[in-house]
C-alpha cells in the first residue's frame, strides 16, 4: 500500500510540471521572458506597487510567478556565464528608438553580480542591480536609444551566457 501511495505521488508530481518542463531540462528563453513579464506585470499592477520597505516576505500573488521562473531555470548561476574573451562591441547605429532598458537576467550570488557589472561597464554600458526576494539580484542594462545599440546589447548579454535578455515593459527605468 505504501509503495502505491509513493508511486501515485510521483505520477502526480510529474503531471504537475508546467508545459512539460522538467527539473533538468529548464525552459526556453521565450518561456523565461514570458515568466518574467508575468512577474513584472503582477508586481507593477498590485495595489501597492512600491511595496513596503520593511516587508521581507514574498507577496502571495508573486509566489507562483517566482516558482515558474525557478522551474524554468531562468536564474543565472556563476557557472552559466563567462565574462572572458573578445565580446562584440555595442554600436550606436540604426533607427532612433524610445530609450530601452534590458533585463539581462537574475544573478544568484554577489560575486557574479560584481563581475557582470564590471563586464558591461567596461564596455560603456550602464548597469543596475536590484535585489528581489525569492529570486536573487535582477540585472538591467541601458538605456539604449538606437535599434542597433539595443540589439548589440542583447547579443552581448547572450554571448556572456545570459539565457533570456529582453527589453522590459515594466520595471526600473534607466536614463540614457
Amino acid at each position: 500500500m505504501r509503495a502505491m501511495t509513493v508511486g501515485a505521488a510521483a505520477i502526480l508530481l510529474a503531471a504537475c510540471s508546467t508545459d512539460g518542463v522538467t527539473e533538468r531540462q529548464g525552459g526556453s528563453p521565450e518561456q523565461c521572458v514570458a515568466a518574467f513579464e508575468r512577474f513584472d506585470f503582477a508586481k507593477q499592477t498590485s495595489s501597492t506597487p512600491l511595496g513596503r520597505s520593511d516587508d521581507v516576505t514574498i507577496r502571495p500573488d508573486l509566489q507562483p510567478r517566482i516558482a515558474a521562473i525557478r522551474q524554468y531555470k531562468c536564474l543565472t548561476r556563476s557557472g552559466d556565464v563567462s565574462f572572458a574573451g573578445n565580446p562584440i562591441a555595442i554600436s550606436n547605429s540604426g533607427a532612433a528608438i524610445t530609450p530601452a532598458t534590458i533585463h539581462v537576467g537574475v544573478l544568484t550570488d554577489m560575486a557574479t553580480d560584481a563581475a557582470a557589472q564590471a563586464f558591461f561597464e567596461a564596455r560603456g554600458v550602464r548597469t543596475l542591480s536590484v535585489g528581489e526576494p525569492g529570486l536573487g539580484r535582477r540585472f538591467y542594462i541601458g538605456a539604449f536609444t538606437t535599434s542597433g545599440a539595443r540589439n548589440d546589447a542583447i547579443a552581448l548579454a547572450r554571448e556572456a551566457g545570459f539565457k533570456a535578455p529582453y527589453v522590459i515593459t515594466y520595471g526600473p527605468t534607466m536614463r540614457p
